[in-house]
């Protein structure tokens, strides 16, 4: 049986995003949420997998970290193309429709 992907949003992105997702039957936690605000890149990457989590970032950091040594349950890196709120809502579902969160893992898309 496939696990849908839950995403945790990077401290960039709003609690717009997540409630957005969350309408549409997607789990999505803010950093504010899951009290991660203030911690660092690494640490939230850990967290989040751990969690079996997926984070959800514009952080140029986290892309250092994937072709690093970090272990992680998957990485959306949203490009500098995709900064307005509805097409992240809309390419954040489109993941969540065609992959599942063991697909995610150690993987990074970019959207």
């Amino acid at each position: 049986m496939t696990r849908p992907i839950e995403f945790q949003l990077d401290e960039h992105l709003g609690k717009e995003i997540a409630r957005a997702l969350r309408r549409r039957g997607i789990s999505a936690q803010t950093a504010h949420e899951s009290n991660l605000l203030g911690r660092s890149d690494r640490e939230i990457l850990a967290w989040c997998h751990a969690r079996r989590r997926v984070v959800v970032t514009c952080d140029n950091d986290y892309l250092r970290l994937h072709y690093g040594d970090a272990v992680h349950h998957g990485i959306v890196f949203i490009g500098p193309s995709t900064r307005s709120i509805g097409p992240i809502i809309d390419a954040l579902v489109l993941v969540h429709g065609v992959l599942d969160a063991d697909e995610m893992v150690g993987t990074l898309q970019f959207v």
